[in-house]
């Protein structure tokens, strides 16, 4: 059998892979994401496909503030979030968190601009709407003009707007000339006449999007964040293996034609970790798109990849 045909026959296995025997009662967790778009799909079809209720969870998906989030996780008042930038940074800075699993390898974002921008120097002067500066948005705006040729603190203005309705507004209203988007509203805006100018994932190896928790959750329910690390490997697997019903969840979600759902999981699925491994790679790169070197980076102080292994083990993937 060829190597292709083995990994596509361990996805289905994986994907089909009944709960484990320690699933208890289902119990209630609360889950964050930045905000809501196709890489968080994964989680999606997780609650859809009964994938975590089989594992014993019943996940209360809700939108939170990037910055809220570390607190809220520390506290209590979250229980799992999968803005895994915002806590590989906060762990950085010794916050007790960590990431257990990756979900996004690679941006899935693009650089989107209007019709009249014909190449990457013509947004020299210009403006892009990004979701806050720091952000991955950010990050992705300021390589794709390093690779034009342009410098990006001086030849380009980075507006923070926030999430991807508005940047789509923003753009829409010509307020700026270019905006990162996620998918679907990368494929939405190439289907009235905007222009893909860059892709994320080819220009940066930095995650984007990674389940995270407290170490005191670590420490005080290892079983749950195992089920929980588990159910959404297996959700990663399902979207990858599983297009009719995650194109058909997509058109339903954000109301889109056939054709653009199709597109908008083709944009994504890409960028999709292949099995929830942890990069350090990718890691120490979005560390040092912040810190420009400002002291070491010990990958092991903010990600806790066993929970992830034991469920690739468990799944067949390794």
């Amino acid at each position: 059998m060829r190597p292709a045909t083995r990994w596509t026959v361990a996805l289905l296995l994986a994907t089909l892979a009944g709960p484990p025997v320690h699933a208890q009662t289902v119990e209630r967790v609360r889950l964050s994401v930045p905000t809501r778009n196709l890489m968080m799909w994964p989680v999606v079809m997780a609650k859809e496909a009964g994938i975590y209720r089989e594992e014993g969870l019943d996940v209360e998906i809700s939108v939170v503030r990037s910055d809220l989030v570390p607190a809220a996780l520390t506290a209590g008042d979250l229980d799992y979030t999968l803005n895994s930038e915002t806590l590989i940074r906060a762990a950085h800075k010794g916050l007790p968190v960590r990431t257990v699993m990756s979900i996004g390898a690679r941006p899935a974002l693009s650089l989107i601009v209007r019709p009249e921008i014909a190449s990457g120097q013509a947004l020299k002067g210009k403006t892009i709407a990004v979701s806050a500066r720091g952000s991955i948005t950010a990050l992705v705006a300021q390589a794709a003009a390093r690779s034009f040729g342009l410098d990006p603190l001086r030849d380009i203005t980075l507006l923070a707007v926030g999430d991807q309705p508005t940047r789509f507004q923003t753009l829409s209203a010509g307020s700026a000339a270019g905006a990162v988007l996620d998918p679907p509203w990368d494929v939405i805006a190439v289907s009235r006449g905007f222009r893909r100018l860059a892709g994320g994932r080819d220009l940066l190896e930095i995650p984007q999007l990674g389940l995270g928790t407290s170490i005191k959750k670590i420490s005080e329910r290892p079983e749950q964040v195992q089920r929980m690390v588990r159910a959404t490997l297996r959700g990663l697997l399902y979207v990858m293996t599983h297009r009719k019903e995650t194109v058909d969840s997509l058109a339903k979600e954000y109301k889109l034609e056939r054709s653009l759902a199709e597109a908008s999981y083709e944009a994504v699925l890409g960028s999709f970790s292949k099995d929830g491994s942890l990069s350090a790679v990718s890691i120490r790169n979005l560390l040092r798109a912040e810190t420009e070197g400002d002291g070491p980076i010990v990958v092991e102080n903010v990600v806790e990849p066993r929970f992830v292994e034991r469920a690739q083990r468990e799944l067949g993937l390794k």
